[in-house]
Order: C-alpha cells, then sequence, then structure tokens
C-alpha cells in the first residue's frame, strides 16, 4: 500500500489556455474568464461611443486606437500572446508604452488614464468608471485550482476549492474572494 501524505494546492490561477491541461494535475472549480481591453474614461475615442447600460463588455474595434500607445503584458506572459493575437486579428501593430507582467500594474496605470491596457475579467471592478470591452477574436482563459494528480487534499484546502467551485457558479467576483481568503 502507497503512503498518501497531504499536498498544498500548486496554484490558483491560470491553468488552462484555449483547451490544453496538463496531464499530471487534476482541475478542480474551473470557470472561463475573458480577457478585456480596458480604456481610460478620458479617452477621447469613448466620446463617440454609446455608453453600455449593463456590464456586458460590448465588442470594440481596437483600431480605432491605432495611433494610441498601450499598456501590455511582457513578452514571458501568457497575456502578450493574448494582446499580440488581438492586435494580430485586426492586422496592426500595437505602439507599445510600457510592459509589464503585472496585471495589477496594467489596471493601476490605465486607472490613472495614462493608456488603455487589457485585463482579466476579473480585476474589473464594476463600480470603475473606465470602459471595458471585447475585442476579437475574443480571448479568454479558464481560471481554476490544480492538484497533483493522486495527491490528496486537506481540509482547508477543501474548503477552499469548494469556497472557489461556489464563486464561479455564481460569478460574484475574484476580488471580493481574495479579500476573504487572504483576511482569514
Amino acid at each position: 500500500m502507497s503512503h498518501l501524505s497531504p499536498v498544498s494546492i500548486d496554484h490558483v490561477g491560470c491553468c488552462e489556455h484555449a483547451g490544453r491541461r496538463n496531464p499530471s494535475f487534476t482541475y478542480i472549480a474551473g470557470v472561463k474568464e475573458k480577457y478585456l481591453l480596458g480604456i481610460p474614461d478620458t479617452n477621447p475615442v469613448l466620446a463617440e461611443l454609446p455608453k453600455p447600460s449593463d456590464i456586458s463588455y460590448p465588442v470594440f474595434d481596437i483600431t480605432l486606437l491605432k495611433d494610441q500607445e498601450f499598456i501590455l503584458g511582457n513578452a514571458e506572459t501568457r497575456s502578450h500572446t493574448f494582446e499580440m493575437d488581438i492586435f494580430s486579428y485586426a492586422s496592426m501593430t500595437p505602439k507599445v508604452l510600457f510592459e509589464t507582467s503585472s496585471s495589477g500594474t496594467k489596471l493601476a496605470m490605465m486607472q490613472k488614464q495614462i493608456a488603455p491596457a487589457f485585463l482579466p475579467q476579473a480585476y474589473i471592478n464594476k463600480d470603475d468608471p473606465n470602459r471595458y470591452f471585447r475585442c476579437p477574436p475574443y480571448p479568454s482563459w479558464t481560471t481554476c485550482v490544480a492538484t497533483r494528480r493522486d495527491d490528496y487534499l486537506t481540509v482547508p484546502e477543501l474548503v477552499l476549492a469548494d469556497l472557489i467551485r461556489r464563486y464561479n457558479q455564481n460569478e460574484v467576483g475574484v476580488n471580493i474572494l481574495m479579500t476573504k481568503v487572504t483576511s482569514l
């Protein structure tokens, strides 16, 4: 009989991209998350667009921003791949103001009205006055908990996985979830 030892949750975050999964992991509580373009609310391009009545994330023609600079993910990040796919789809080469590996940095700079930036949907607060849009080819990823296959989780880890699963079913908001988890 083999001895089983408790393990930690290996990863909470982007565990799946375009349907590919690592076969040595078990995936729990996955939910599809959109990758969106955030545009500062003072950007003049927005004056020409109707303001959406809800948080449905309308489709945006990124070529309207062809003369503007962007805050992008650096080449080592998955977000960079998404961003380059969007620009390629639009037959456009972006003007890059700044590159970072941090979505939090991109959000903060965009909120300071510096430049448009692409962000995972989980970073977006419904009360944010800035505007968010989907851009073809509509990239997304699945956020989930991944554990090494054939290992088991401790009770606290199972509780965390269940909390994430319930969050994903209700689509409450990652910022709320993470605030509660880190404050325990």
